[in-house]
């Protein structure tokens, strides 16, 4: 169909509520198919290259209801994946408050190991270190095969 929203929602009808048992972290698709053409890839045919997208109504509703559920049934469940609406490849990754939880509860450890690396260097020894990593992470972000840094 040429409108998405026809196609009954698995979560909103309650097809997938088994699977939020915390083993298992739900995925959203935003849309169907895909305009690029991988090679190790079902959709990578001609086929499958038109893109359409469900409404952002129903993703909103989705959403709303995977949250709900993960909170009454899976509250240890840390990241929401969702597809990524331009390319599949990717998802967008949302905490959860679990997931929340989980970072306050290690970042005082993260702190740590900082200040122990950084033990003895100057605050502009500091800077320049944090500006060449920032120049690092800028040229792999831009280079053409921006999946080194997206794994």
């Amino acid at each position: 169909p040429h409108d998405l929203d026809e196609i009954p929602s698995p979560w909103l009808t309650g097809i997938m509520d088994e699977f939020f048992d915390g083993k298992l972290a739900p995925i959203i698709e935003t849309n169907r198919g895909c305009p690029f053409k991988c090679s190790f890839c079902v959709q990578g045919t001609d086929y499958y290259t038109k893109v359409n997208y469900f409404s952002m109504d129903r993703l909103r509703a989705e959403i709303a209801y995977i949250a709900r559920m993960i909170h009454e049934r899976s509250p240890q469940v840390g990241t929401l994946r969702i597809a990524d609406p331009h390319d599949r490849r990717r998802f967008q990754i949302e905490l959860t408050p679990a997931g929340r939880q989980k970072i306050n509860e290690v970042l005082p450890h993260i702190e740590a190991a900082r200040q122990q690396a950084w033990h003895g260097l100057s605050d502009t020894q500091i800077k320049n270190l944090l500006e060449g990593l920032e120049m690092v992470y800028s040229n792999l972000a831009n280079s053409p095969d921006q999946a080194i840094i997206e794994q």
